[in-house]
């Protein structure tokens, strides 16, 4: 991994929860076989819960916000999140994925511009599972993780 990640703006919100800004510019993650997907752009991060007592789990946090990213081999995407997505340490304590709740969008696919993709955590942000919902421009899939 390459590349900057920055966390910035930082404040705390009048209902208590900390918010800050990710930012990630030209950050490049290669893989073994060579290939290599660089991104830019931010995320706003609300730590909603657990702030200050020590106890990582339970710790929630939601994400909003979009990034734009290249693979090595020219494809560009837009990643949006488009529900903001909940993550719950207390899940991922338990076994289960951290994220409960809402959805990411992959869309400007670089070559096929009307093939958006999305992945939907969830909406129900006290169920606890490994599933999600993928779904192409032509399927939908659900995903269980072992």
């Amino acid at each position: 991994m390459e590349g900057t990640v920055s966390l910035h703006d930082f404040a705390i919100l009048p209902d208590g929860a900390f918010v800050a800004v990710r930012t990630l510019t030209d950050f490049k993650v290669t893989f073994p076989n060579g290939t290599a997907v660089t991104f830019n752009g931010s995320h706003d991060r609300v730590w909603t819960s657990g702030r200050g007592d020590n106890l990582a789990t339970n710790n929630r946090y939601t994400f909003r916000g979009s990034m734009q990213g290249v693979s090595s081999t020219g494809r560009s995407f837009t990643q949006d999140i488009t529900k903001p997505f909940i993550a719950d340490f207390y899940c991922a304590s338990q076994g289960y994925f951290a994220r409960t709740y809402g959805t990411v969008e992959l869309s400007a696919l670089g070559g096929y511009p009307d093939r958006k993709r999305t992945v939907d955590y969830g909406s129900d942000s006290t169920k606890y599972d490994n599933t999600v919902t993928v779904s192409t421009f032509r399927r939908t899939y659900g995903v269980t993780a072992d």
